[in-house]
């Protein structure tokens, strides 16, 4: 069982991190703006989204990592062998097959991309951890608007790698619910 941590302030955040290697204990990280905005049926679809990551594959990423760590190679070096879009939308189908049905996950990804072009979220940005991070006006639109290919780059060599990245759009993510049907099986 995940141990469950909630971020205060308005990071809309749902995400699972794994634990130790040799004590895997998952966290389920839940920021308190999720809570704010989505209704308690999407936060199940979320969150059932999270387990498939724990039950399909996040061992398997974080002993990437730790192998990363240990060669001193780039985790994107290694997380690139993974098909990480495709586990994203696998984890879609697991929600929505948990679930019975795909409404409340395609909710919660329209009100996420909703908010996350809303001006509040650009002036509340959290990052994971829960640090607030408040930029300028003119900074916050270079950052937001014309640095994104600087910042990702950055955070692709010498942070998480694709782990940050690995998200298909909202739209092909929502296109496959909408055509998911529950008896179909898991990918």
């Amino acid at each position: 069982m995940p141990k469950l941590i909630l971020v205060p302030g308005w990071d809309i955040n749902i995400l699972v991190e794994p634990g130790a290697l040799l004590r895997f204990i998952p966290k389920l990280i839940i920021g308190q703006g999720a809570l704010k905005i989505l209704s308690k049926e999407e936060i199940s679809a979320v969150v059932a989204h999270e387990i498939a990551h724990l039950k399909y594959e996040i061992k398997w990423i974080t002993l990437c990592h730790y192998v990363s760590y240990a060669t001193l190679t780039s985790p994107s070096l290694l997380t690139i062998m993974f098909d990480l879009r495709r586990r994203e939308l696998r984890a879609d189908n697991f929600a929505a097959r948990l679930l019975g049905k795909p409404e409340p996950l395609i909710s919660a990804l329209r009100k996420i991309r909703s908010f996350q072009s809303s001006d509040m979220f650009k002036e509340t940005q959290v990052s994971q951890n829960g640090l607030k991070r408040n930029l300028s006006s003119k900074i916050r639109e270079r950052f937001f608007e014309k640095g994104k290919g600087i910042v990702a780059l950055y955070d692709f060599t010498y942070g998480r790698g694709l782990l940050g990245y690995v998200h298909p759009p909202f739209g092909e993510r929502i296109q496959a619910l909408e055509e998911f049907s529950v008896s179909s099986s898991l990918i």
